[in-house]
């Protein structure tokens, strides 16, 4: 389907190149080693400590990698290749 839309021109290589970022980026953090460090400190402190603590870390956690998000997304846009 995608050799019938896209053909083996530099429009194909442009959608798998668009992909490969994100997908690195999923696997890092979803799949890899903020999973891996995350999940045993999180039920460590949900365990040790109260509930409020624990879902405090979450939010710093989160808020982290949202301002990354952010940051990345907007060099993304200003700071383009080849411009």
């Amino acid at each position: 389907m995608l050799a019938y839309f896209f053909g083996s021109k530099m429009a194909a290589d442009a959608f798998f190149v668009a992909f490969r970022i994100p997908n690195l980026l999923r696997r890092f953090f979803a799949e890899g080693s903020l999973t891996i460090a995350f999940i045993p400190v999180f039920t460590e402190t949900l365990t040790r400590k109260s509930k409020e603590d624990a879902f405090e870390l979450a939010r710093a956690v989160l808020t982290l990698l949202s301002l990354l998000l952010v940051v990345l997304t907007l060099l993304g846009f200003c700071c383009p290749p080849g411009s």
